[in-house]
């Protein structure tokens, strides 16, 4: 839990406009990367108990909804499952990994 609280902060450093990580990528990298860090957040607060599960599904949908209209290849990245999970998908699941109960997987 700890350490959760700890990355949720390096989280919201990363996504600080003082961060110069972001200003030396180009525009689709940068957006790529602040969406991981984005969704990456919204997923720790849900775990920490920080937003609930509408506020976690609003945010998400509405961060999915903002990058489908304005970044549409970073969106795509970020939704593609035709090779297996998500990159969001990816995300959630480092965050909250997958309980499997009798050979079956429990919802988040």
């Amino acid at each position: 839990m700890v350490h959760d609280v700890q990355h949720l902060a390096e989280i919201k450093k990363l996504l600080s406009p003082d961060n110069l990580e972001l200003s030396q990528m180009n525009l689709q990298e940068r957006e790529q990367r602040r969406a991981e860090w984005k969704i990456e957040e919204i997923w720790l607060k849900f775990k920490l108990g920080k937003i609930t599960k509408a506020e976690q599904q609003h945010d998400l949908s509405s961060l999915f909804d903002e990058l489908e209209g304005g970044m549409p290849d970073v969106y795509h990245r970020l939704v593609d499952n035709t090779h297996g999970p998500s990159r969001a998908q990816q995300i959630r699941d480092e965050v909250i990994p997958q309980i499997r109960i009798g050979g079956y997987y429990a919802k988040h």
